[in-house]
């Protein structure tokens, strides 16, 4: 499943972070670990949202939602420049 491989893929990459921050702390420049700290925030507010939406939608059976085009009206502008359109004079070079 997509969402199984992308948590995966979040999880390692949160760990490759972490490593970073735990084992490199001394060589990274303060801005770099802010930047580091701020990824692993967004990573973790990232799957605790998809971890929401999966326990919800596990609840709900959600059927499918058919979508319509809105009906095409024609505005008061466009009632009123179609009639203007055609006398209008254009600029020739």
């Amino acid at each position: 499943m997509v969402v199984d491989e992308l948590t995966d893929t979040l999880l390692k990459r949160r760990a490759e972070l972490v490593d970073m921050l735990e084992n490199r702390n001394d060589s990274l420049q303060l801005e770099k670990q802010h930047q580091i700290y701020g990824a692993i925030n967004e990573i973790d507010l990232f799957l605790q949202t998809m971890s929401f939406y999966e326990k919800n939608s596990q609840k709900k059976d959600i059927e499918p939602i058919n979508l319509a085009r809105p009906v095409e009206t024609k505005g008061i502008f466009t009632k009123f420049f179609e009639n203007v359109k055609g006398k209008i004079l254009r600029n020739k070079q």
